[in-house]
């Protein structure tokens, strides 16, 4: 029930939000949970999440996927990537506040980024975002909605999952 919940409160703010100055919207979402090592895979759970993640935006109109270089964000992105016929564009982690800034000037349309609990701050500000967000390391639900406008950029929270 709470899964389903959270699928119509993404659909719904996507398709009802008022955006009368709106010229893109970011998602922004960590990566799911993960194995342990040096670049890990995803683990069980963090596939089911990335699963979840794919039905709750199969219907978003998302026409850019954005993955960092290491493996559990491909992975948490791939499944929606797949379903919509969708290459997915890495960047560098390290460069995320400057890759926020280049797509703030160039989005169009619904953008999807899978990050880390550390940079999700910096793509927030890179995107306008004023406000500093902390994301815990034990934090795999968040989802943040960046609105886009030509002079500020509008945040919401949303969390799915477990």
């Amino acid at each position: 029930m709470t899964k389903l919940v959270l699928i119509f409160s993404v659909a719904s703010w996507l398709y009802s939000a008022p955006s009368p100055c709106s010229t893109a919207t970011v998602i922004i979402v960590r990566h799911a949970e993960k194995q342990t090592g040096q670049d890990p895979e995803l683990s069980e759970k963090g596939r089911q999440r990335a699963e979840l993640l794919a039905e709750m935006l199969k219907d978003a109109k998302v026409k850019r996927i954005y993955a960092s270089e290491y493996r559990r964000t491909l992975q948490t992105v791939e499944p929606l990537a797949k379903q919509l016929s969708l290459q997915v564009i890495r960047y560098a982690a390290a460069e995320s506040q400057s890759f926020a800034r280049k797509l703030r000037l160039q989005a169009s349309g619904t953008v999807l980024i899978a990050a880390h609990s550390n940079t999700i701050a910096e793509i927030l500000q890179g995107l306008g975002i004023e406000d500093r967000i902390e994301v815990s390391e034990d934090d795999y639900s968040g989802i943040y909605l960046v609105t886009l406008c030509a002079d500020h950029s509008v945040l919401t929270i949303l969390r799915y999952g477990d």
